[in-house]
């Protein structure tokens, strides 16, 4: 087993899954500033 491999492959989804919840929290709010100019 490689568990070094193991760990930074881990490390690498917490990064992409932490930068999926900022973009879509910044779609969210660039959603709602459209909504108010309305």
């Amino acid at each position: 087993m490689n568990l070094r491999g193991k760990e930074a492959k881990s490390k690498n989804k917490q990064k992409f899954y932490r930068a999926v919840a900022v973009a879509r929290v910044k779609t969210v709010q660039w959603r709602i500033l459209r909504n108010r100019e309305r």
